[in-house]
């Protein structure tokens, strides 16, 4: 499923996963605990958390080798806005198709630098969502983030995630 509100490459749909694994087709890279995923019926439950290196994949005629991503508590594997870099999709309503047009014959090897913890908002506060497999015995999930590079939070509404929170926009490593 294409999906233009979530900002991720791949987000692989969790039984897709297990069935991948269980076919040795699929290996974890890493392992998490918590809920990153935030939609309209609120925060997901906290479980494990999974990335993945997929070997080799297409989508449609984009190939993609040894592509880190992340395993979700989602209803489908979801495919995000991050995809988009690599290809343009043309939606043609009234044949009921959708075309997807590589920008590069090379096949993609998707290797983002994933963050070691996951952030979102509880009761109007930055809150740790998710944790890797680095900070799992240092911070635990909920932990309340009362300062990003040593500028006090503030109080957040969830439409503040969509939106972008200034205080962790741009690429430059963050201390909580």
């Amino acid at each position: 499923l294409f999906d233009t509100g979530t900002s991720s490459f791949i987000d692989l749909m969790r039984s897709d996963a297990d069935q991948l694994i269980a076919q040795e087709a699929i290996s974890v890279v890493d392992t998490g605990f918590g809920s990153s995923a935030v939609g309209v019926s609120g925060v997901l439950s906290a479980s494990n958390s999974y990335r993945v290196t997929l070997p080799n994949v297409r989508i449609g005629p984009v190939r993609i080798k040894n592509g880190v991503v992340e395993v979700a508590n989602t209803p489908f594997t979801l495919v995000g806005t991050e995809m988009m870099k690599y290809m343009k999709s043309i939606i043609d309503y009234p044949r009921r198709r959708i075309y997807i047009i590589p920008l590069s014959d090379e096949e993609i090897e998707y290797n983002a630098k994933s963050p070691n913890l996951g952030i979102t908002i509880k009761d109007g506060n930055l809150v740790i969502a998710v944790l890797w497999s680095e900070y799992r015995d240092k911070l635990s999930i909920y932990d309340k983030i009362t300062h990003v590079n040593g500028v006090p939070t503030g109080i957040y509404e969830m439409c503040d995630i969509v939106n972008g929170i200034s205080l962790l926009k741009g690429d430059d490593p963050k201390t909580l």
